[in-house]
């Protein structure tokens, strides 16, 4: 009986070990080199709102957490009048790299949008960063960056995703719902063919 004990404490440590791990993975760091901007709080300001409003092409929740970091602040409180050092992030990886402008929404794993099992068109498990595509105008498995929302995978398909939309994956509904339907700048970054098909 002690020894099952031991054994179930034992696992369940390893496990939190693991899971501590991915997640520490996912988590965005700073460059080593690293310039910064600074900038003042204003009265009503949020992390959330200036990470939009200075990284427009970049993951919001990503650029929340770099900004965190960049201040040493352990929680998402800030002050008016309080400065922020804003990291200065290089683009070169998407310069010059196929792109177009499409109508991007977000969705969850729910049975309300049909995702309940998890699993998207290519059979891998929805995440952070899967895109419902057309594939008639972005083949499945092509790699992207996509405008406010970050890197992202095409592997999965809809039944509303046809044309020029793109569907991204969010944790839970509350998020999906909050990006909502937007205009995005979609750019292709690995070479499958000549990036979008017409």
């Amino acid at each position: 009986m002690k020894r099952q004990i031991l054994f179930s404490f034992f696992t369940l440590v390893l496990l939190c070990i693991a899971f501590l791990g991915v997640i520490n993975l996912k988590t965005p760091r700073l460059p080593k080199e690293c310039t910064y901007d600074t900038i003042c709080v204003s009265k009503g300001d949020t992390l959330w709102e200036i990470a939009e409003k200075e990284y427009p092409d970049r993951s919001t929740r990503d650029m929340v957490w770099l900004i965190m970091q960049a201040n040493d602040l352990n929680e998402g409180t800030i002050y008016p009048g309080q400065e922020l050092k804003l990291p200065v992030m290089d683009n070169s990886q998407v310069a010059s790299k196929p792109s177009r402008a499409m109508i991007a929404t977000g969705f969850s794993q729910s049975k309300e949008e049909g995702t309940a099992d998890g699993i998207t068109r290519c059979g891998t498990r929805l995440r952070p960063g899967v895109a419902a595509v057309d594939p008639d105008v972005i083949p499945l498995g092509t790699k992207l960056y996509v405008e406010g929302y970050g890197p992202a995978i095409a592997e999965d398909t809809g039944g509303a995703i046809k044309g020029n939309r793109i569907d991204l994956f969010f944790p839970s509904r509350e998020e999906a719902l909050i990006f909502g339907v937007k205009e995005v700048n979609v750019i292709i970054l690995d070479d499958r063919g000549d990036g979008f098909e017409e």
